[in-house]
């Protein structure tokens, strides 16, 4: 452009000469109303020039500027936000696993304390309550045994086989009364009553 002024004149003179030439203006031909909710704008952009071929190749090229600008500021601006998003993606992931960590100190601080565990807290009394009844049930069978043992009149001779049975049935009785059957001495007690019977 301006062959004949750059010869004469410095190259910030020749395109302040331009700019002079360049219209950027808002279109008056969109009415506001017909953009509907849209924020954006348009604008006409006009070179003026003798020739028009000039001129419109000029035009064409300031708006591709524009356009390019426009697209690398949005470019910029997609970046930036997506920049953000993550960092604040990461700072929330952050404070979550801080806030998950907190919830699972407390729930095993209070374990079994909680609202939820109540149900299971129930069921386990109340297998514990059996468990009780059972064990007061089997200690009160045993003191009965007992009783009974130690209530029978010792043999009349203890070396006689007769008295010698009756002995050990008596010490297999008050076995049974304190220890299962399969204890020790309940079983070998077992055996020598049968072998003296």
């Amino acid at each position: 452009l301006y062959p004949e002024l750059r010869k004469g004149h410095t190259l910030p003179e020749v395109v302040d000469y331009m700019r002079s030439h360049i219209d950027v203006a808002p279109d008056a031909g969109v009415a506001p109303g017909q953009r509907g909710h849209t924020t954006a704008s348009i604008f006409v952009i006009s070179f003026h020039h003798e020739d028009p071929h000039v001129a419109a190749k000029v035009a064409n090229d300031l708006a591709s500027v524009v356009e390019n600008a426009n697209s690398t500021s949005r470019t910029e601006q997609a970046k930036l936000t997506t920049s953000f998003l993550r960092k604040e993606l990461e700072s929330t992931k952050a404070s979550l696993q801080q806030i998950e960590g907190q919830i699972t100190d407390f729930k095993e601080k209070y374990r079994g304390e909680l609202p939820t565990d109540l149900p299971g807290n129930l069921n386990r009394l109340d297998r514990l309550g059996q468990q009780r009844q059972t064990l007061e049930q089997q200690i009160s069978d045993a003191q009965t045994r007992l009783a009974l043992t130690t209530a029978q009149p010792p043999p009349e001779d203890a070396t006689s086989p007769e008295g010698r049975l009756e002995a050990l049935k008596a010490q297999l009785a008050s076995e049974l009364a304190v220890n299962t059957e399969d204890h020790p001495n309940v079983i070998s007690l077992r055996r020598q009553v049968a072998a003296l019977e």
